[in-house]
């Protein structure tokens, strides 16, 4: 695993935490409608991003990586939307099962040389999308704790962004390591049968 992606995946591991922690101590705040959007997003952005990851990880492997992208959309759109309800809750589980078998099948389809892209897009919905939800949530439950009165203005979630952004590229790319391995594989297997017609004559 490239330090790339170690960060990246611990950096949705922080957000996914900060979103569980505002959604519990306010889920008594928040309306049925504004928790069954957090679980629809959370679920579906969760699903494609692990998808698109598990996907270009396990490529060729299509049943694999579809498993275990559905598994991580559903599990965390469910546990999210289970806070608000049992409607919010089926929301949170359907999406992750659409998202994570969508980011699947763009994972096992992307070109490699499209591999970086893809993904650092994907983790820049995931940034925007959580922002968006935490500010939702923290504006309509009137929370006064010290992470929501931070995330009730604008900037600081804007400068946040900005500075996870630029944290993530200073580790490097995401894919080095697997693309090159498959390149080096795939060299190797085109070279085989020349270097073994070039011996035989």
């Amino acid at each position: 695993m490239s330090a790339g992606l170690l960060s990246m995946i611990l950096v949705v591991c922080f957000i996914l935490s900060t979103l569980f922690y505002i959604s519990f101590q306010n889920k008594s705040k928040v309306s049925l409608m504004s928790g069954m959007v957090v679980a629809m997003g959370i679920g579906m952005i969760i699903g494609l991003l692990c998808g698109v990851i598990f996907g270009i990880a396990f490529k060729g492997n299509l049943f694999i990586s579809t498993v275990y992208s559905v598994s991580f959309g559903v599990i965390i759109g469910g546990a999210l939307g289970s806070l608000y309800g049992i409607i919010a809750f089926l929301d949170g589980i359907l999406s992750g099962l659409m998202g994570g078998m969508m980011g699947a099948m763009l994972g096992e389809m992307v070109l490699p040389q499209y591999h970086e892209l893809s993904t650092r897009l994907l983790f820049v919905f995931f940034l925007v999308l959580s922002f968006i939800l935490l500010y939702l949530i923290v504006r309509e439950s009137n929370n006064n704790g010290l992470i929501a009165r931070f995330c009730q203005n604008p900037l600081n979630i804007t400068i946040m962004f900005v500075l996870i952004l630029l944290l993530s590229n200073l580790f490097g790319p995401v894919w080095s390591d697997i693309d090159e391995t498959k390149h080096n594989h795939h060299s190797s297997s085109y070279n085989e049968p020349f270097y073994s017609i070039r011996t035989y004559v």
